[in-house]
């Protein structure tokens, strides 16, 4: 199975959500895709990049290898970058196993990446007193 890529943007965010299998068939076609995208003329300021792996049901040590190229190719570009990754799903386990989460901020939701890469406070979520 392929890998596809859809690219929206969310509060500030190019979020860039993955669905399928981030592997070594894809590993090549994945790099270019990001780095048009990272190398594309945006908005004022520097890219804040959110990838959703939510969809993303395997991913081997080649997929690892890509998110990390991905992340040094955000940096060079002075911007910076977040992954959505749930627990209960099998790409997260492998982002902890592999301390990848470590070098990558990873949150459980686009809606908290978007918040933690730009800084803006969280939503409120009920009555105040």
């Amino acid at each position: 199975m392929a890998l596809n890529i859809e690219i929206d943007q969310y509060k500030g965010c190019v979020v860039a959500h993955l669905s399928g299998e981030l592997d070594l068939t894809v590993a090549t076609e994945t790099q270019d895709r990001f780095a048009e995208l990272i190398a594309a003329p945006g908005a004022a300021g520097p890219l804040r990049l959110v990838i959703d792996l939510t969809q993303v049901f395997f991913c081997d040590s080649t997929g690892i290898g890509v998110l990390a190229w991905i992340l040094r190719a955000v940096h060079k570009a002075h911007g910076q970058l977040a992954l959505v990754a749930p627990r209960g799903i099998l790409v997260t386990n492998l982002i902890e196993v592999t301390q990848l989460s470590r070098v990558i901020p990873t949150h459980p939701t686009v809606e908290a990446a978007c918040q933690y890469l730009t800084g803006s406070p969280p939503a409120a979520t009920g009555t105040t007193p």
